[in-house]
């Protein structure tokens, strides 16, 4: 598929969503990640923005998907919610942003019954904190009630291919301005998690092409020795773009058009390290995606702070790109310990599932642009939340 062609096709509104974009960039920042270490660490350097991009990775149960779990939630939630108990209004504050969430899942293995479960708890411990004892506890319909209408503007895609994914990034302007719920709120975060699940295919598709191509130049140098010489055939094929290549496109225009906070995530393999470490001795791992995608360790592009949203392209082509904002890389403790009192049957469980809920210690490192360490912080997966 040809990049040029594909984004010339997304035009329209494409200005507006830019002006617009370029605005909020300066009036309505993202606000912060709630998890206080993180936050911390962005404070220290240069804050969050948005249209900034995130690359969450590690090993397996080392708790990225969880972190994204939480950063969803607490986008879907509302800032305050006004409840009635038993005839009394409490009016609660809840902490949310009220924005909409897409999320890619690459991996197929999104669990709706998690966020639901997060969501639940944060709302029943906010509402219960600021209820006095006469007023009636808030029943669980009435949560539920709740949680289905923060789940409204959660927009869960499947892609099965890189090229999928990337189509599906690039057409989310039109998605949001085709809704028919024409209050829809505003993307707080676009979410990718397993933005590596394709590698492997995609590299399985780049040799074939290449073997393609090379036995197509050896059948023309056949027949041009023997017959009258003709244009090939491939000679006047459409041109076409890697998947990867149409990914960064995509990327690239959704932040300069609906400017969310993007966050994905990448595994990586525990042996596969490179030769430096994190100042507390942690080991980084070399990327998961291959070049041209950003890697945190490149020297940023020119900011321009007239089009803070806006990036050069690639050198080598015209494919637009951006660059990391940070780079977290989780770890698991050596020995994952649950809280006491946790059944053998639930550990065996989550430990079978892959999954880092019920779990204490995780530990993470934060760089920022060029690859410079901000610092680390702990977080735990405990009570339906993240805690940092």
């Amino acid at each position: 598929m040809d990049i040029a062609s594909t984004i010339s096709t997304c035009s329209g509104l494409e200005v507006i969503w830019q002006l617009l974009s370029s605005v909020l960039y300066t009036t309505s920042p993202p606000g912060a990640s709630y998890i206080s270490g993180l936050d911390a660490l962005f404070d220290r350097s240069a804050g969050l923005n948005r249209g900034d991009v995130i690359e969450i990775s590690g090993v397996a149960s080392s708790g990225k998907t969880q972190l994204l779990y939480f950063l969803a939630m607490t986008a879907l939630l509302p800032e305050r919610w006004e409840v009635e108990l038993g005839g009394v209004v409490v009016d609660a504050y809840i902490g949310g942003k009220g924005k909409s969430v897409v999320w890619m899942d690459a991996t197929q293995r999104f669990d709706i019954n998690r966020l639901t479960s997060l969501l639940q708890t944060h709302l029943t411990a906010q509402v219960n904190a600021v209820r006095s004892e006469d007023v009636l506890a808030p029943a669980p319909s009435t949560i539920l009630e709740q949680v289905q209408l923060c789940l409204e503007n959660l927009h869960v895609f499947t892609p099965s291919s890189t090229s999928q994914l990337a189509i599906s990034v690039l057409r989310l302007p039109e998605y949001f301005t085709n809704l028919e719920n024409d209050h829809s709120p505003e993307i707080g975060y676009l979410i990718i998690d397993g933005m590596s699940e394709f590698t492997s295919s995609d590299q399985l598709a780049r040799e074939k092409a290449k073997d393609d191509k090379g036995k197509g130049r050896a059948e023309d140098q056949s027949t041009s020795s023997t017959s009258t010489p003709t244009t090939a055939a491939h000679t006047n094929s459409p041109s076409t773009s890697p998947p990867l290549h149409l990914l960064l496109a995509a990327i690239a225009r959704v932040r300069t058009t609906l400017s969310p906070v993007t966050v994905y995530t990448t595994w990586v393999h525990a042996d596969s390290r490179v030769a430096y470490k994190s100042q507390s001795g942690l080991p980084f791992f070399p990327p998961s995606l291959p070049l041209p995608w950003p890697q945190i360790t490149s020297s940023p592009p020119p900011f321009d702070p007239s089009s803070p949203l806006a990036h050069p392209p690639l050198p080598t082509s015209q494919t637009p790109t951006f660059s990391l904002a940070y780079h977290i890389t989780t770890y698991p403790r050596p020995m994952t310990k649950f809280p006491q009192g946790t059944r053998l049957g639930t550990a065996l469980k989550e430990r079978k599932n892959g999954r880092g809920e019920g779990m204490e210690g995780f530990v993470a490192v934060v760089r920022g642009r060029g690859g410079k360490e901000v610092g680390q912080f702990e977080f735990d997966v405990l009570d339906g939340a993240v805690h940092g």
